[in-house]
């Protein structure tokens, strides 16, 4: 269970705590599949954690900013009681610090660090635009460096196209996770509706291309003028007649005279509907 902070934390001062004694937000991990920590574990019971994690005190209770694969490795190395004495999680202590500041700060070190998935980045560039931000703001914070227009532009443009991805089906997320659907190929198909995406994936094994999404994606008819054709208005005027007269219940008795009168009428009526 998470525990008051009964110490005056200070910027930057390395403190020590069980790694239950801090607070986890999942939310703010920013990954959607937690990652393998098999290797962390090994590194850490053989050269102790070399890089401290982050926290930042919401009330009194220390909340982890980023570090989270170090916290799993540490909290598994007690659970499974792989050291002699229960470890300690070496942390750095980040004052003034919020929520919203903590997610940023975590999506700064995993691209350092660990990179996360496109998947992952999507719903990570949408969280922050629930906090209100605005595209470039987005765009500068995975793009510290950009400074010319044509790199503020490249930026904003994978910030749009990147945040385009939450609108993948799961087997389309699937097939990313599993290599077979590139990222151009996952933003070619997260235009589409579910049901074409479900389509368009459907008995694909192997790689698929951005060509291939595009060469099933159903054909749009903006732009292009559909030429009219005419409509005979007495055709029009005796169909809506009869549509508004007519007493259904009686329909099959007066069907025979209805031809009769009114021949050339269904004729054309027929000719209309099958050119249609």
């Amino acid at each position: 269970m998470p525990a008051k902070l009964n110490v005056e934390m200070k910027r930057d001062t390395i403190y020590k705590c069980y790694p239950e004694e801090i607070e986890i937000r999942p939310e703010l991990n920013g990954r959607h599949e937690k990652p393998d920590v098999e290797w962390l574990i090994a590194d850490i019971l053989k050269q102790g954690q070399l890089e401290p994690v982050e926290i930042w005190s919401d009330g009194g209770t220390p909340v982890l900013s980023y570090g989270f694969s170090r916290w799993r490795a540490i909290s598994e190395i007690n659970k499974r009681k792989l050291t002699p004495k229960k470890m300690y999680i070496e942390c750095r202590f980040k004052a003034r610090c919020n929520e919203q500041m903590a997610f940023i700060r975590n999506i700064s070190e995993n691209r350092m660090r660990n990179p996360t998935s496109p998947i992952d980045d999507a719903y990570n560039i949408q969280r922050l635009f629930d906090y209100t931000m605005e595209e470039g703001d987005v765009a500068k914070i995975y793009f510290p460096l950009a400074a010319t227009e044509e790199e503020l532009k490249k930026a904003l443009k994978w910030v749009r196209e990147t945040v385009n991805l939450i609108k993948l089906t799961p087997e389309a997320q699937r097939a990313m996770q599993d290599g077979r659907l590139g990222e151009t190929a996952a933003q070619a198909i997260a235009k589409l509706s579910s049901a074409q995406q479900k389509e368009a994936l459907r008995g694909k094994e192997g790689k698929i291309t951005a060509a291939d999404i595009k060469a099933n994606a159903p054909k749009s008819n903006r732009g292009r003028k559909l030429a009219e054709k005419p409509i005979d208005s007495e055709l029009r005027r005796r169909i809506t007649a009869v549509i508004e007269s007519a007493d259904w219940e009686e329909y099959d008795e007066k069907i025979s005279s209805f031809i009769e009168v009114d021949a050339a009428l269904l004729a054309k009526l027929k000719n209309y509907i099958e050119e249609k």
